[in-house]
């Protein structure tokens, strides 16, 4: 039988849940989300997860905290809680954030892990000059990104953007893919790559773990 797992969310966004409360004001600052997490790890959770967001989605005048700097940081600041980063394909480049996420994951001793979302919120996209995709196309992209990332990780080179010259790579790999967490609500079963320690993104889940080898 597994053991349940528990996990806190990162308060990336300040305060959700009291984001009026006259003694608790919003604060997405490092310092918060590190000094909670830090405390929640010797607390006994097992996982944090931190969301992503390049714009507040309640407000886009409010305070967001950058997700995968801040799991860099928190890499150095805990030393036992997993740190799941969520990460929106739309947003970025496929060997980026390989190597990102690889150099994190290397810091961190291998608790990273990352949450696939495909969805999108229209503000951010338009920010960033993107053209908002249709539903189906997004997960289809997002696998398509996911098996680039997983090839980049397992030392492969990897021709992205289809216009030839040289292919993308990872140097060093991460000694482990980090486990990758799938949320969302696609209309139709979405075939991830074969190789994706996949589990849904329920906090009190765990995906296990793969070698490289």
């Amino acid at each position: 039988m597994t053991t349940p797992r528990f996990g806190v969310w990162a308060p990336v966004y300040g305060n959700h849940g009291a984001r009026d409360h006259p003694a608790d004001a919003p604060d997405a600052t490092y310092r918060r989300n590190r000094d909670l997490l830090v405390r929640a790890e010797r607390a006994g959770f097992d996982s944090t997860l931190l969301a992503q967001h390049v714009i507040h989605p309640s407000n886009v005048e409010d305070d967001v905290l950058e997700t995968w700097s801040t799991l860099a940081a928190l890499a150095e600041a805990t030393s036992r809680i997993e740190l799941i980063g969520a990460i929106k394909p739309l947003l970025i480049n496929p060997l980026v954030f390989a190597k990102i996420a690889g150099n994190i994951a290397d810091i961190c001793s291998g608790r990273l892990a990352i949450n696939i979302v495909s969805g999108w919120f229209l503000p951010e996209l338009e920010a960033l000059g993107l053209d908002a995709a249709d539903h189906d196309d997004r997960y289809a992209y997002s696998r398509e990104w996911l098996a680039a990332v997983l090839d980049l990780w397992t030392g492969k080179q990897v021709g992205i953007g289809g216009r030839g010259g040289q292919p993308a790579l990872v140097r060093p790999t991460p000694d482990e893919l980090p486990p990758v967490y799938v949320g969302g609500s696609p209309s139709q079963p979405v075939r991830w790559p074969h190789s994706t320690p996949t589990c849904s993104s329920s906090m009190v889940g765990r995906c296990p773990k793969r070698s490289m080898s």
